[in-house]
């Protein structure tokens, strides 16, 4: 046979053997494959349908047992092709619903396509028929933790830990912990995953940080000197690489980094145990000096745009689209509104459009949680928007923005965080957007002028500078605009490539409020 299973001259192929050997079930099965790998599955249901009517009753257990076993060997093969895996799960179930594994095949499947609830939903059939199958729970909490719903994650992983316990299971209990910031639970889990895997510098650290936060200064210390025993070469490099893109006269918006820098000097020092002798300066301190406030947003204090900052309250609503603020600014629905609408403006660039995807490949067992997306996107349409007094919130650690109007209203579409969800899932919601609960509120920088927001998440990484950031110099392009009229902009250049890009777009460093 020249001619792989999924090709449309398999279903010639194994109709003409049935002709020709009518009693020969495999024949069948295969025919039936065939079919459903070209997406047809009532035909395949129609072939197999016939052949288990017509069988002698005494091979029917064991026919079925071959297909079945046909189908599991496929799955396996377009294990790649999610889409088509999918069919055959399902299809496996239709003959057999109790098997468990299957279940958890399919959610698995699912899951990889960003049907996250859906996939939820068949691992719980899967515990249904096999109450202690630990995978089905580490699979539901490893989503619910991806999704932020750690209640559900840590009651997972705890029974997950229970039926089957191993070390990356206790560690990602201890970080959903940590998330609660319920420490000494944390630290319980962390210290479980060292005892089964005493070698994963990850564990130590973690451990250090959730004693740390219990104030257990000399177990933290302990902890983060194993940790970069553990890695010794790769601290000392990065220590090397932070020097050079992180001097001292320049001003890091990336928290994350700072802190990462922070512990390891202070490891570094010759006497660290020392550190929890100074009377003035526990670690807490020592730590929050080198730190700096998290939350505040530094610009060039220098600049003719900068005025000082102010404190701001929490949002007080939200529109759902740009498009839907576009609509209430033309109706002048409230007395802002009027008052910005001469000074506002909506430009559409492009319209919505439906993108074909094809699954990443990966060397993990999974797609990461970044790519799932499933057979095709929709992308909503592009846009160019002004808003007159608007404002700008990007966390330190680029996790999390937001984008207000002048009434005080968050854009949702214009106001993305992590993680990124799938369009129309619940938790992408606006009002579940974290800046209403943010507390305490990060102070406002009042820039003078007319300002460009080119930043974004994680723009410090190199991926998203190219496909999330610079994508918007381009719409602005597009949308015709007088670059005269533009007094600065919002963006990143702490790194060679942001400088050499920013640099060849023109965009000249005084003009820049780096984020």
């Amino acid at each position: 046979m020249s001619f792989s299973l999924d090709s449309p001259n398999a279903i010639a192929f194994y109709t003409a053997q049935i002709a020709a050997s009518p009693e020969v079930l495999s024949n069948y099965w295969y025919l039936g494959l065939a079919w459903l790998l070209q997406d047809a599955a009532d035909e395949a249901q129609a072939v197999w349908f016939a052949a288990v009517t017509a069988v002698d009753p005494e091979r029917l257990e064991s026919g079925i047992a071959e297909l079945l076993k046909i189908l599991a060997t496929e799955a396996e093969r377009q294990s790649g092709k999610l889409h088509t895996a999918e069919l055959i799960f399902r299809q496996m179930l239709e003959i057999d619903g109790t098997q468990a594994d299957i279940w958890v095949k399919l959610g698995s499947a699912v899951s990889q396509q960003g049907r996250y609830e859906e996939a939820i939903a068949h691992w719980q059939s899967a515990l249904e028929q096999q109450p202690d199958c630990a995978e089905a729970y580490c699979q539901q909490a490893e989503v619910w933790q991806k999704l932020g719903q750690f209640t559900a994650a840590i009651a997972a992983y705890t029974q997950a830990v229970l039926l089957c316990p191993d070390w990356k299971t206790h560690y990602n209990l201890g970080l959903c912990w940590a998330q609660q910031e319920q420490w000494q639970q944390a630290e319980t889990q962390f210290r479980q995953a060292i005892q089964l895997n005493p070698h994963h510098s990850n564990l130590d650290g973690d451990l250090g940080w959730a004693l740390l936060q219990q104030q257990n200064w000399q177990g933290a210390i302990a902890h983060f000197h194993r940790a970069l025993y553990l890695q010794s070469d790769f601290a000392r490099t990065y220590l090397a690489w932070l020097e050079t893109q992180m001097p001292t006269h320049t001003t890091c918006s990336n928290a994350a980094l700072e802190g990462n820098a922070v512990f390891l000097r202070l490891l570094a020092q010759p006497h660290p145990a020392e550190l929890d002798r100074q009377p003035n300066q526990p670690l807490d301190e020592l730590l929050a000096r080198r730190w700096g406030n998290a939350n505040t947003h530094r610009v060039n204090q220098d600049s003719d745009l900068a005025v000082p900052s102010m404190t701001q309250n929490r949002p007080t609503g939200y529109y759902e689209t740009t498009s839907d603020w576009d609509k209430a600014i033309d109706q002048g629905t409230n007395a802002v509104a009027k008052a910005i609408a001469p000074l506002s403006a909506y430009i559409k660039i492009k319209g919505k459009q439906t993108v074909a995807l094809t699954p990443p490949q990966t060397l993990d067992p999974e797609i990461h949680f970044s790519f799932r997306f499933g057979q095709a996107v929709e992308l909503p349409e592009s846009f160019v928007a002004t808003l007159a007094n608007g404002r700008f919130w990007l966390s330190p650690d680029q996790t999390r923005s937001a984008v207000l109007t002048a009434e005080n209203r968050l854009l949702g579409d214009l106001s993305p965080e992590f993680p990124l969800l799938s369009p129309g899932h619940p938790d992408q919601h606006p009002r579940q957007h974290s800046l209403f609960s943010l507390d305490p509120l990060p102070p406002v920088q009042y820039l003078n002028g007319t300002v460009v927001v080119l930043a974004g998440l994680t723009n410090d990484m190199y991926f998203h500078w190219m496909f999330d950031v610079l994508p918007r110099w381009q719409l602005l392009q597009w949308s015709q605009i007088n670059w005269d009229t533009v007094d600065g902009f919002v963006v990143s250049d702490r790194l060679p490539f942001q400088r050499e890009t920013l640099q060849r777009l023109g965009i000249p460093p005084e003009k820049n409020f780096s984020h």
